[in-house]
């Protein structure tokens, strides 16, 4: 059986996951709508958005010292989510206008 110090550090780091996501896909979401509502070029504003949120997160993982692929999801997770989409939609981009 777990002890209970066991259980609460899983019930953490379930809780950091959880949060992980969910500010990720906030911030997707927000990628999406933004050049909609300010009427910019839509891939090119949301590519560039998914880098400055890269970059932001990289830097709060910095700030908070959190470790790399580590038990749960961090900082570090979505900042790799947010290069990752960058460089899709990059790539994507310039496939459809070339």
């Amino acid at each position: 059986m777990p002890s209970d110090t066991e259980r609460e550090v899983g019930q953490l780091a379930q809780n950091t996951t959880q949060q992980v996501l969910q500010r990720f896909f906030v911030r997707c979401l927000i990628a999406l709508f933004l050049p909609l509502l300010l009427q910019l070029e839509f891939w090119p504003t949301v590519a560039t958005l998914m880098f400055v949120g890269g970059i932001s997160c990289s830097w709060v993982a910095i700030i908070k010292e959190e470790v790399a692929f580590g038990r749960s999801l961090n900082y570090w997770d979505e900042s790799a989510g947010h290069f990752g989409l960058f460089c899709l939609l990059t790539a994507v981009n310039k496939a459809v206008v070339t």
